[in-house]
């Protein structure tokens, strides 16, 4: 059956999480997440609010099982996700590493960067 607690289920089982990692992500205990998923507690506007903000997750969807589970993102969200992601990796992680040197790199630099990024692009795409 589709219902508010199988897909906050599914958004549990899609990122790996376990109901005590998920409740804390949104500020629940596990067992109000438990009772949530078993469909024995509804949870409030507030939580399937909060749920959609911190998983990115259509409210349409979440409530009404209608549409897609995320609304694609813009350029920018994607960003800000992939540097917040990059924020919780350690500090030796290469991405990191990476990141780091090229935001201390010269405006000539990146022009560099730039020529090679759109050769490889077009190695990509074909002739």
């Amino acid at each position: 059956m589709d219902t508010v607690a199988s897909r906050i289920s599914e958004i549990i089982e899609k990122y790996g999480l376990t109901k005590t990692a998920f409740a804390a992500k949104i500020g629940l205990s596990q067992p109000f997440v438990s009772q949530i998923c078993a469909g024995t507690k509804e949870p409030s506007d507030r939580t399937i609010a909060d749920i959609c903000r911190k998983f990115k997750v259509s409210e349409e969807w979440l409530r009404n099982g209608t549409g897609e589970m995320q609304d694609a993102l813009s350029d920018d969200e994607q960003l800000v996700d992939f540097m917040n992601g990059l924020m919780s990796e350690s500090s030796d992680n290469f991405r990191r590493r990476f990141i780091s040197v090229v935001s201390a790199l010269e405006p000539e630099d990146w022009a560099f960067l730039e020529k090679i990024a759109d050769k490889l692009a077009k190695k990509k795409t074909g002739p």
